[in-house]
């Protein structure tokens, strides 16, 4: 009631042309920001001083409300010190985590003029270095048989700066080796860090609680509708009875995962084991679609605009059979391919490939008619090596330089590729593929070498610098007797980029003839621009020789150029423009242009 009457008295002194005098003062107050906002900055800057570690310092800034609001600043200079102020808690937080105990951190604000900058200044002090690390086991005396790892493979190192990052991550590593031994309730029960002030010191002690060992028991499948049952099980990588590893449970769910049949994938232990001690593994799936459409498109200069459509069942006869056809059509080449993959052919790892294709091929070096199949098995040696071999018979109608010849071929090819994990966009592709020529009884062997590496040279910017060789050989007959299209060429987006497509190589003319070997080397260095847009230069050399070795003399040729680049979800889209450092006259065009979706080297 009684803010009514002052309501009340105040509506009385506005009927009587008196107005109270804090309502004078209100719009003072509430304009006051506005004024002094007129002479203060839009933004200001921020700069830790003390620091030389690039890595701490970038961590400072990642916690630091200054430097994440330093383009939205308080309307006041008084509300910009309490930003600040509130920082350096923060920031000695990350000091410590770091191993420096005894860091501080001071903070002021220099103004000149419009320009505002707020500094912080580090003293990180001496870091504390991990001094003993002491592990034991909470219930020693029921499991004496659990072997604890070395510290080198926890990550943690004596003598070295002692960081929550190195000491988290080893705990992690601990309890990982813990639980692969059958432990997979394995946890840290008491975890102590002490640290020594005088002696700038840290002592480390992990008391595990491992539980009881535990083995698998029997996996239960839940969500199938149409994949075989069999077919994974087949794929599990254990036994039951054998001592429980959670690592071959994620091994397992990337399994399933890679065979693309499943859009949800959860393989989890159950939550109580048998009274054997047997753990149940629960598969939870959700199956994907089963057929998928593609479609694609590129261009470049030498071989004009090329499209292709395919159709793809991933799950034909429910156990992860493959069926994909592809149609293509472009300037160049008119095909239809069929590839049949079945997996788990008498091997967990092994799969037996049934493909064909029949195409109208006329490159600028010869015209093909052809049809051709394969009979193949592949096998994974580990998940980056897998080898391959099989049967392959073809025939084709040719025609180059106004000779036309027919052909029939086996062949039975061998081939090898290493695609290291580690190692981001290296690759090794080795073949040795022996021919025999049936109409005229005549054989030769076809090798080919397929080297690339992709080395990040910055972090950010992010800068990488990519490499490719390619060697090939063809032994065994003379180069007319070999069929126009497995021949070697050079020249173009695969190979040299600013030639002639084909052209890089043994002329007749201006005419392509192909070699028996081919030598092609690229550099290509990229940087990451703006978000996902970037650029790139490369340079590429090489040639295809008459020889059935490479050369290294001046039939080696060089091209040049740059590009852009767009690092998209479905891969990079590549816009490149190059150009031959050694133009050879009413053969190479002044530039050449290439788009492309996909890998760009």
């Amino acid at each position: 009631m009684k803010v009514n009457r002052i309501r009340l008295t105040h509506l009385r002194s506005l009927r009587r042309g008196r107005i109270p005098l804090y309502f004078l003062i209100l719009p003072i107050v509430w304009l006051s920001p506005v004024v002094s906002a007129s002479n203060w900055p839009d933004s200001y800057s921020v700069v830790i001083e003390g620091i030389d570690d690039s890595g701490l310092k970038e961590q400072l800034e990642d916690v630091s409300d200054s430097v994440a609001l330093r383009d939205r600043p308080p309307p006041t200079l008084d509300l910009l010190k309490i930003r600040a102020g509130s920082d350096r808690d923060r920031l000695e937080k990350v000091l410590r985590s770091n191993g420096y105990f005894t860091g501080k951190v001071a903070g002021e604000i220099k103004e000149k003029g419009r320009r505002v900058t707020v500094v912080f200044n580090v003293t990180p002090g001496e870091p504390f270095l991990l001094k003993t690390v002491d592990i034991r086991i909470g219930d020693e005396k029921t499991h004496p048989d659990i072997q604890i790892p070395q510290l080198a493979a926890l990550g943690l190192k004596i003598g070295r700066r002692a960081t929550f990052r190195s000491i988290v991550e080893g705990e992690a590593k601990l309890i990982s080796s813990v639980k692969n031994r059958g432990f997979p309730f394995a946890e840290v029960s008491k975890r102590e860090v002490t640290a020594d002030f005088k002696a700038r010191s840290v002592d480390l002690t992990f008391i595990i609680t491992p539980g009881r060992r535990k083995r698998f028991g029997p996996t239960v499948f839940k969500g199938l509708k149409d994949v075989d049952l069999c077919y994974l099980r087949d794929l599990i990588p254990w036994k039951e009875g054998e001592i429980f590893q959670p690592a071959r449970l994620v091994s397992y769910r990337e399994e399933l995962v890679g065979t693309g049949l499943f859009s949800v994938v959860e393989v989890s232990e159950g939550d109580h084991a048998d009274k054997a001690g047997r753990l149940p593994v629960i598969v939870t799936l959700q199956e994907g679609k089963k057929c998928s459409v593609g479609l694609g498109a590129g261009y470049n200069t030498d071989e004009g605009v090329g499209g292709r459509v395919s159709w793809e069942n991933r799950n034909i006869f429910g156990g992860a059979e493959r069926f994909k056809i592809m149609v293509k059509v472009a300037q160049q080449t008119y095909s239809g391919t069929a590839v049949f993959r079945k997996p788990n052919f008498f091997h967990p790892r092994q799969s037996l490939i049934l493909a064909g294709r029949v195409g109208d091929d006329h490159p600028p070096a010869y015209t093909s008619r052809s049809f051709r199949v394969a009979l193949l098995t592949e096998r994974d040696l580990n998940p980056s090596i897998t080898i391959g071999g099989g049967t392959v018979f073809k025939q084709a109608h040719e025609e180059q330089l106004g000779e036309e010849k027919d052909f029939t071929l086996l062949s039975l090819p061998l081939y090898f590729k290493w695609e290291p994990p580690r190692i981001v966009g290296g690759k090794l592709y080795f073949s040795e593929e022996p021919f025999y020529i049936l109409t005229r009884q005549q054989t030769f062997f076809k090798g080919l070498l397929i080297g690339k590496y992709t080395l990040e040279i910055l972090e950010f910017p992010y800068l990488t610098l990519s490499a490719r060789v390619t060697l090939g050989n063809i032994a065994g007959l003379a180069r007319d007797n070999i069929p126009p299209d497995e021949r070697f060429y050079a020249g173009g987006s695969n190979t040299v980029r600013g030639y002639s497509y084909q052209t890089v190589g043994p002329l007749v003319g201006k005419d392509p003839t192909g070699g028996r070997s081919l030598l092609a080397v690229s550099g290509d260095l990229c940087v990451k621009i703006i978000g996902p847009l970037g650029a790139a230069v490369f340079i590429d050399g090489g040639s295809a020789f008459a020889s059935p070795l490479p050369k290294f003399n001046d039939d080696i040729l060089w091209g040049a150029g740059g590009g852009l680049r767009y690092f998209s979800p479905i891969g990079p889209i590549g816009l490149d423009a190059a150009t031959a450092l050694e133009k050879r006259k009413g053969i190479d065009s002044d530039l050449y242009i290439y788009v492309s979706i996909g890998e760009n080297f």
